[in-house]
């Protein structure tokens, strides 16, 4: 009896002895607030408050597990020895009386009933503050995770409230420059179109003047054609008439001669067969005077040599008047011809000068328009 219950005792304080090391190192695990990831209060891991409480209670829920398993397998190895100590107790004790084997067995089995309930009031109450320590732990790192993921929304929102000024800041940026881009643009095409058309009227100007110069100058040509072709014809005219007044003259100054030969022959004849002087004195048809010598001519021979003279002088008289028509043309062929050509030198020396001109005046400009886009 006093054996069993030596053991029994033994067995009650190693129990409690192996209690207080857990509960021991419960403490001691409940006590170390480093984090997870192996320093203390926050260091340079890059993890915040938050991330730091989660690994801590993280560690603290699994230690107090690892607690939990240790005891509850030291009091079922305690439970086993309990048991095998009050077997050997009643085996050794067998050949006792009947009497004292039973209050013995009776005893025993209250004290381990008595101990076994105690074990399993400290079990459920060991499970129910694990259960408490397991809920507000959960509940810790309910509201650890919850204030993790809304610092973690919180920075998230920030950074793509940044993102998206910076995105903003950007694309106005980009709107300015292209506006502006766009401005310029307008700008050069507008100077373009405005160069492009001052030239294109500078060249209708020039084209148009030249146009007029050209007309001015067909028109110049003409009325000299005119004026020429007047003046040909006025000098044709003038010919003709002192032509004409000259051959009427020669005419009149022939009939006259022939009359005067003829009434000197008269006068001067006294029959047929008497010589008379005959005085060659006469004009041609350009009114010049022959003096001939005075000769005796029967009549008959001063007849006949006047009325060959005369035929002579009326066939000269005609090729006269058709050499000088043929000479008119040709006079008059001649000076249109030397009107045109000195008409035509100087509308081509005028029309060099006026082109020279012009070609001064655009390579002038062209050097004006390159000097100011340069």
């Amino acid at each position: 009896m006093s054996a069993g219950t030596v053991g029994l005792g033994a067995a009650t304080a190693a129990t409690a002895a192996s209690a207080s090391t857990a509960s021991s190192a419960s403490t001691a695990s409940s006590t170390s607030w480093g984090g997870g990831c192996g320093h203390r209060w926050g260091g340079g891991c890059g993890h915040g408050w938050g991330r730091h409480l989660f690994h801590r209670f993280n560690r603290h829920f699994h230690k107090q597990r690892q607690w939990q398993k240790q005891l509850q397998r030291q009091m079922q190895s305690q439970q086993q020895n309990l048991h095998q100590n009050v077997n050997f107790h009643l085996n050794t004790t067998a050949d006792a009386g009947s009497t004292a084997d039973a209050v013995a067995r009776q005893r025993a089995e209250a004290e381990a009933k008595q101990r076994a309930d105690a074990d399993a009031r400290n079990r459920n109450e060991v499970d129910a503050d694990a259960d408490a320590d397991a809920r507000q732990r959960a509940d810790a790192d309910a509201r650890n995770r919850n204030e993790v993921d809304a610092d973690a929304d919180a920075d998230a929102r920030q950074r793509a409230d940044a993102d998206a000024r910076n995105r903003n800041e950007v694309d106005a940026d980009a709107d300015a420059r292209n506006r502006a881009d766009a401005e310029a643009d307008a700008r050069q095409k507008a100077e373009a179109e405005a160069e492009a058309k001052q030239r294109a009227d500078a060249d209708a100007r020039n084209r148009n003047e030249a146009d007029a110069d050209a007309r001015n100058r067909a028109d110049a040509e003409a009325d000299a054609r005119q004026k020429a072709e007047a003046e040909a014809k006025q000098r044709a005219d003038a010919d003709a008439r002192n032509r004409n007044e000259a051959d009427a003259d020669a005419r009149n100054r022939a009939d006259a001669a022939s009359k005067q030969h003829a009434d000197a022959d008269m006068h001067n004849h006294a029959d047929g067969k008497h010589k008379a002087k005959t005085d060659h004195r006469w004009e041609d048809a350009k009114g010049k005077h022959h003096h001939v010598k005075s000769d005796t001519h029967d009549w008959a021979d001063v007849s006949m040599h006047d009325a060959a003279a005369d035929k002579r002088h009326w066939a000269d008289g005609e090729a006269r008047k058709q050499a000088d028509s043929e000479a008119k043309k040709k006079y008059e062929q001649e000076m249109r011809n030397k009107l045109e050509a000195e008409l035509r030198q100087k509308l081509e020396a005028e029309l060099r000068q006026k082109l020279e001109a012009e070609r001064k005046q655009k390579h002038d400009a062209a050097h004006a328009d390159e000097a100011a886009w340069s």
